[in-house]
């Protein structure tokens, strides 16, 4: 392990955790804003003399190829922090995002335009793939217990919420009031120069070094990248979850990318009355939907918790118990959001269509 202990000042745990949340409510607020750039100059919206005048398909592809760079460099950046620390791969991935943010905003044509956006994927993976286990190794001891640790991660969670929310309305004011497309993309990625700087000159602490290194040196040396993707296949409940997760993030995926673009052309609402309507939905069910289904998820185990307490049952035990009853409510609330997203889109009345997308919307955060 290399590059430790360096760095000018040391984050205290809490101001880590709101500083990563920001930057992660950043990255989040430039998906969304493809949402809206979509209605404005990429698919002339606004009489712009460089809009690129794209094709439907043209601007999905750039969500698209966002994400098929983040998904090639996620491994790879999950390997890297074996060898190097977290923040110096941070630091250099936020670089990346950066650059291609202003790439994206200063692009000339469409072949630019969609290397930058799978570029920006490829900068984001360095970031929202490692700190999760980052924040919770440099939590406080006294806060390792199973909930607060939960606690702490789902801080950092709601952010991305945040972030999607913030980037529909950000990206139609600052699109319409600058009078282009292009100037989300250029303000966002000068927004993130002070964070990513932060990353190189913060205290690389020598504990969580070692500690990295010791629990990897063993697989490292005898399993390689694609050996370790082969035992990660090789697991069924693995790979049946990450196939779930890709179903939620496609669905919430088209939302962000075609929300706006819909209301506005099929239900002829304003460019920015499409943007507010879709970022409130999203962050008032995103922050509901997520506490319900904690909430409701907690209550339902508080039974076997106790028992698991007193020794009645075991850990083992506690941890099936657990899945099956997230697995039920899950399936449930995935067939109320896929009936009130169907029943929305068959029936062509605008406030009706707001009440069934509210309701998928929640049950899909639940």
């Amino acid at each position: 392990m290399v590059n430790c202990e360096t760095g000018l000042f040391r984050f205290s745990p809490g101001w880590g955790l709101t500083y990563f949340s920001l930057i992660n409510a950043l990255i989040y607020m430039d998906r969304s804003i493809l949402g809206v750039t979509s209605i404005q100059g990429i698919m002339h919206y606004l009489t712009s003399s460089d809009d690129m005048d794209l094709t439907a398909g043209e601007a999905g592809l750039l969500g698209s190829v966002f994400i098929l760079g983040y998904m090639v460099a996620s491994p790879i950046m999950a390997v890297s922090a074996q060898h190097l620390h977290p923040l110096y791969l941070m630091g250099t991935g936020l670089l990346v995002w950066a650059g291609t943010a202003m790439m994206a905003g200063l692009a000339v044509n469409y072949p630019m335009l969609i290397v930058a956006r799978a570029l920006t994927g490829v900068g984001e993976a360095s970031f929202v793939c490692l700190v999760p286990p980052y924040i919770v190794d440099v939590a406080p001891s006294t806060k390792k217990t199973v909930h607060l640790t939960q606690l702490w991660l789902s801080v950092f969670y709601a952010s991305s919420i945040v972030g999607g929310a913030v980037g529909f309305v950000y990206g139609e004011m600052v699109a319409l009031a600058l009078g282009n497309w292009r100037w989300p993309y250029i303000i966002e990625s000068l927004l993130m120069l002070p964070f990513l700087s932060l990353c190189f000159v913060a205290y690389k602490d020598p504990i969580f070094c070692p500690k990295k290194l010791e629990s990897t040196v063993e697989a490292t040396e005898k399993t390689s990248l694609w050996q370790q993707l082969s035992i990660l296949l090789s697991n069924r409940v693995f790979v049946l979850i990450s196939l779930g997760y890709g179903s939620y993030a496609f669905t919430v995926g088209a939302l962000t990318t075609w929300g706006p673009y819909y209301i506005h052309t099929f239900y002829h609402q304003s460019a920015f009355l499409a943007a507010l309507l879709m970022g409130g939905i999203t962050l008032l069910c995103g922050f509901s939907g997520t506490f319900i289904g904690a909430v409701f998820t907690d209550r339902r185990l508080r039974a076997a918790q106790h028992s698991q307490e007193q020794g009645e049952i075991t850990a083992g035990d506690l941890l099936r118990k657990r899945t099956a009853t997230a697995t039920a409510i899950m399936c449930i609330c995935m067939g109320l959001a896929a009936s009130a997203g169907l029943i929305g889109a068959l029936v062509p009345l605008f406030p009706f269509y707001l009440c069934t997308l509210t309701i998928a919307e929640l049950c899909i955060f639940l």
